[in-house]
């Protein structure tokens, strides 16, 4: 070995009548030639030697030359006895056994040596593809009929098949290079957990342990087994609500207590302590969270009295006063004797340095990752469209549902989430469309008739309208749009008010023609939208009037700009290294944001004289993350780079991810995708040439068979009036697109 290249010395055996000396060759890469046998004892042992090139003195270094590996060659030949069929068949299952060696070897290390080999030998027949075909045959339907039972044993049956196919699949076929099955086998078990209410509790007490809510949620490095851990746990979940819902509020302590599902949550909540060092990987962990809120009211209730709400709340924003962290007060039941098999922690003391110092190098990299919170933000907006805000006021209209004992929010919990620090912050940390579309819905329900949290509201967004970057104006005022929507007594107050506000943020932020230029078009947007703000522009033209002036003064982006920020984009984009093809799409760029300058003058002219054109209704933010999909649907995807959409077809759907085919391509070329992405849309949104998508009838039978998850979801979000939030799924008869909306 050289400096981490490999290459091998090797002897002819064959060609004994040449001198020993001739019969070595050097095998290097590409490269085989004769190699001098006399020139092992220098190459293979390190050593020193004098090193230098021209023009620099000799200096001696350590030889980076060493030999990595030496194959040692029989003396006398071995002939291994005849042995009959079967004993050679137990031979290639056994795991050889190892015989301690007459050189002096320290007990430990023969011990540790031992185990090794163990565990390489149960590896390798642990992740044998004959071997998991095995476990899928038993546990699939058609050969579990086989099994000549009574129908009273066959439920014990089928928990003893559940426990061992889960034991499969969470220890074995989830760290395995190839997942060609996984799919398969997710399937099989989602149907046992869905039939077998002990089985689903078993599941959920295995993960009623930190060590393994640790491994599966937070450690794992790959995220589409994290998310599938979370599908079959969601699986469970289900089939245990429908059966311990009431004892989840059993005033009886002991009895709720008793609770598999009550004491999951408990165990969750203690693992928030562990959270913070995995930010690159939590976001998984939090769904499961907002799966337990998805359940039902009984379930969002009973997360509330335990303290779920406030918990999750400080985390997110490690707020002290919260002692989030704090789980005294919730004791849980932890199991002890996890049936999951193998474990896969590392003994550090047989690491190399190299093992150590990668190690630690990751710890640093997960530590310092950009923490996600979209599913946290999903739990909190299901938890916070349940509480009521004030016993004085009549629950509003955007509540998730009328909650079964009265949820009144703690002052201290409501004195943190009116906080504009804290609103600023959230509203920062929804990045993506989903954590904007899930905070977006608990708004309406805490703004509603509550003018001390729309000022709140509007002074956080205020103060970002007025210093942020240009890419998050639309997020901005589509939060200001939710509640300027909101029809109660409040509402010709508050738009005098947020107009002002809002208007003289812009107005503060317009070195910046970027940030102007978006605030402005959505700006457009809300006055086409929303009746009443357009005819509050009419009465007041003197306030915005100076976006007209300033749209006349800005023309053309890029060139007739002040701001130091985009004179530097201009001198570092337009000079003489870019390309002439760079160059071509700037210049395109600056007539496209022309035309659209243009455009948006012209409007604002004629809301100004009171006669605004007729425009396109535009969507805000969009996702598929509840949309129900079917194998053989086509989708649209974007390319790789972004600046086009191609068909895809659904060959698989497993929980909230789709296996997608291009269209030009065989299976071969498909990928699994997230139904969250932004890069994908349903047929029709991007390629104009594509049919619209059919909204299903109502009336068709085929559509109606929904599963528990999908009612869930249907009863959380058709709660909403049509003019917040529209939800569209295959079953409903829908005047819109196939789109979770909101607009």
């Amino acid at each position: 070995a050289d400096a981490g290249h490999y290459y091998s010395l090797i002897m002819d055996r064959e060609k004994t009548h040449l001198p020993e000396k001739d019969r070595w060759f050097e095998f290097n890469d590409t490269i085989v030639e004769k190699y001098d046998s006399e020139d092992i004892k220098n190459d293979a042992f390190g050593g020193e030697e004098k090193f230098g090139f021209e023009g620099i003195s000799m200096r001696t270094i350590e030889k980076m030359r060493n030999a990595y590996l030496l194959v040692y060659e029989r003396t006398t030949p071995y002939d291994p006895p005849e042995e009959e069929e079967d004993e050679r068949a137990q031979a290639a299952v056994a795991i050889p056994e190892m015989k301690k060696s007459e050189s002096v070897i320290a007990e430990n290390i023969h011990t540790a040596i031992l185990a090794e080999n163990c565990k390489y030998w149960h590896a390798k027949f642990l992740f044998n593809e004959v071997y998991l075909d095995f476990a899928y045959n038993l546990g699939s339907e058609k050969k579990g009929q086989l099994v000549k039972i009574s129908s009273e044993e066959r439920h014990l049956f089928d928990l003893s098949v559940f426990k061992y196919l889960a034991t499969v699949a969470l220890t074995t076929l989830f760290r395995g290079r190839e997942k060609k099955s996984i799919d398969s086998y997710i399937e099989l078990i989602k149907g046992y957990l869905k039939k077998n209410i002990d089985a689903a509790k078993w599941l959920l007490y295995q993960f009623s342990n930190g060590t393994v809510v640790k491994e599966f949620l937070l450690e794992c490095l790959e995220g589409d087994i994290r998310r599938l851990v979370v599908g079959l746990l969601n699986s469970a979940m289900v089939t245990v609500f429908e059966f311990e819902k009431a004892l989840l509020l059993d005033p009886n302590k002991e009895k709720e207590a008793s609770s598999a599902l009550g004491n999951f949550a408990k165990c969750l909540f203690h693992q928030l302590v562990n959270c913070r060092k995995y930010a690159l990987y939590f976001d998984y962990f939090f769904q499961l969270f907002a799966k337990l809120a998805f359940l039902g009211p009984e379930m969002r209730e009973y997360l509330i009295k335990i303290g779920g709400l406030k918990r999750l709340l400080g985390f997110w924003k490690n707020i002290p006063e919260t002692n989030w962290n704090d789980f005294s007060d919730l004791p849980y039941v932890k199991n002890e004797n996890v049936e999951l098999g193998l474990s896969s922690e590392v003994d550090e003391r047989f690491q190399s340095p190299f093992e150590e110092a990668l190690a630690q190098r990751k710890e640093r990299f997960i530590e310092q990752a950009e923490p996600q919170y979209t599913f946290l933000i999903e739990a909190i907006s299901y938890l916070l469209q349940y509480i009521i805000i004030s016993e004085d006021k009549p629950i509003s209209p955007y509540a998730l549902c009328k909650p079964l004992k009265g949820m009144i929010v703690e002052p201290s919990l409501m004195a943190i989430i009116s906080n504009p620090k804290f609103l600023q912050q959230a509203l920062k940390d929804c990045k993506n469309n989903l954590s904007i579309v899930c905070f977006s819905q608990a708004i309406p329900h805490l703004a509603w008739e509550n003018m001390s949290f729309k000022s709140v509201l509007l002074t956080a967004i205020a103060e970002e309208v007025s210093s942020v970057d240009w890419s998050e104006m639309r997020k901005l005022f589509y939060f200001a749009k939710i509640t300027l929507e909101l029809n109660d007594s409040l509402r010709e107050t508050y738009i005098d008010i947020a107009m002002n506000k809002i208007i003289s943020s812009m107005k503060s932020n317009q070195n910046y023609f970027f940030a102007t230029l978006f605030a402005s078009e959505s700006f457009v947007d809300v006055i086409y939208e929303i009746k009443d703000v357009m005819e509050w522009c009419k009465k007041n033209v003197a306030v915005w009037e100076w976006l007209i002036t300033w749209f006349s003064e800005n023309p053309v982006p890029i060139y007739n700009m002040n701001a130091t920020k985009m004179l530097s984009y201009k001198s570092k984009e337009l000079n003489s290294r870019l390309h002439d093809e760079a160059r071509m799409g700037l210049r395109d760029n600056q007539f496209q944001w022309k035309t659209r300058s243009e455009d948006l003058s012209k409007y604002l002219i004629a809301v100004k004289e009171g006669k605004p054109e007729v425009k396109a209704k535009d969507l805000w933010f969009t996702t598929l993350y509840y949309q129900k999909f079917t194998v053989g649907q086509w989708l649209e995807q974007k390319s790789a780079h972004g600046s086009s959409w191609g068909k895809v077809q659904v060959l698989k759907v497993l929980d909230e991810m789709l296996y997608l085919r291009p269209e030009e391509y065989s299976e071969k070329y498909a990928e699994w995708v997230e139904i969250e992405s932004e890069n994908i849309a349903l047929e029709g949104t991007h390629i104009k040439e594509h049919s619209a998508p059919k909204v299903a009838d109502s009336s068709d039978d085929s559509l109606k068979k929904e599963n528990s998850d999908d009612e869930l979801r249907k009863q959380a979000f058709t709660t909403y009036p049509t003019h917040i939030i529209t939800v569209s799924y295959t079953h409903l008869t829908l005047p819109t697109s196939d789109l979770v909306q909101i607009s």
